[in-house]
């Protein structure tokens, strides 16, 4: 057991820690599917975990394959990253048909129109579609702007995020 220790700390700590982050990420998108009920948001959490999972994957795999070659094994074990991988890509395409069946279950039993989530919603303004259709109608300057008339109530919070602070179309959206 302190052999296989060993080698994990020798793994890609970039993987490890995207693992952790996209698990994190996972866990605040998994709220926000049970409070809003949105389907989509369920899908995005499938995706970070999947995501979570494929990294952690290639941690391991990257620290076992550093195992000294034996004599059984005289070329040394670098291919052992091919196997676990394997198995990185079973657990994606469970989370995939996870994913496709409770979204064909969404649109086969939707839930009742006056279903009450908590009266939270949901709505990612980060769509390339969403960004060209406001940006090419109104301006770039403008399209955040016009996604939250569009988009939003009277009563809705909207959070936007700009790195610099000074971005003219998240500050627009703000006002």
């Amino acid at each position: 057991m302190k052999d296989i220790i060993a080698l994990l700390k020798k793994g890609s700590m970039a993987s490890l820690t995207a693992s952790i982050v996209n698990f994190f990420i996972a866990g605040l998108k998994g709220v926000a599917f049970i409070l809003t009920a949105n389907v989509a948001m369920f899908a995005e959490m499938m995706h970070s975990i999947g995501d979570a999972l494929n990294q952690l994957f290639v941690f391991i795999g990257s620290g076992l394959s550093k195992k000294a070659p034996t004599e059984r094994f005289p070329f040394g074990f670098g291919r052992l990253v091919n196997l676990v991988l394997l198995f990185a890509v079973i657990i994606v395409g469970i989370l995939a048909y996870e994913t496709v069946r409770e979204g064909l279950h969404h649109i086969l039993e939707p839930l009742p129109v006056e279903t009450d989530t908590t009266g939270i919603r949901c709505i990612n303004f980060n769509e390339s579609d969403l960004i060209t259709c406001f940006a090419n109608d109104y301006g770039y300057e403008h399209w955040v702007e016009k996604a939250v008339e569009f988009y939003g109530d009277e009563r809705d919070v909207f959070i936007g995020i700009s790195s610099s602070g000074s971005s003219e179309n998240i500050l627009n959206g703000c006002r």
